[in-house]
């Protein structure tokens, strides 16, 4: 799957302070995986994302299936507001890079993600 036309940042603010991950608005593709889950999950997945404090769900965003071509509609988080300059704790960018490797999105973007921090 890709996000065309966003971006993924760190400039979602945690309580410790640090940026957590979100998709911003921006010109190229993201790569993402798409899990599938029960809408009677819904209400916990927004517990665990912090739906309402710190990130909004977006139920009609718009990814492309990056084999097919295929526009899919599925549900994501996004910062609700946006903050530039945060930074990632080590361990939550090695937990984003192991992902992007697990799921093979490729050696540059592996390289850009290890240049944040």
């Amino acid at each position: 799957m890709s996000t065309k036309g966003f971006s993924l940042q760190f400039s979602k603010r945690s309580r410790d302070g640090s940026g957590k991950a979100t998709l911003i608005l921006q010109e190229g593709a993201t790569p993402g995986v798409l899990f599938e889950i029960a809408k009677s999950d819904l209400a916990a997945l927004d517990r665990a994302e912090g739906a309402g404090k710190g990130y909004d769900r977006a139920d009609d965003f718009r990814v492309e299936n990056a084999v097919t071509r295929e526009q899919i509609t599925a549900t994501t988080y996004l910062a609700s507001a946006p903050e530039a300059d945060l930074k990632p704790f080590d361990w939550y960018l090695a937990l984003v890079i192991a992902g992007a490797h697990h799921y093979a999105f490729g050696d540059q973007y592996l390289a850009e993600l290890r240049l944040i921090g």
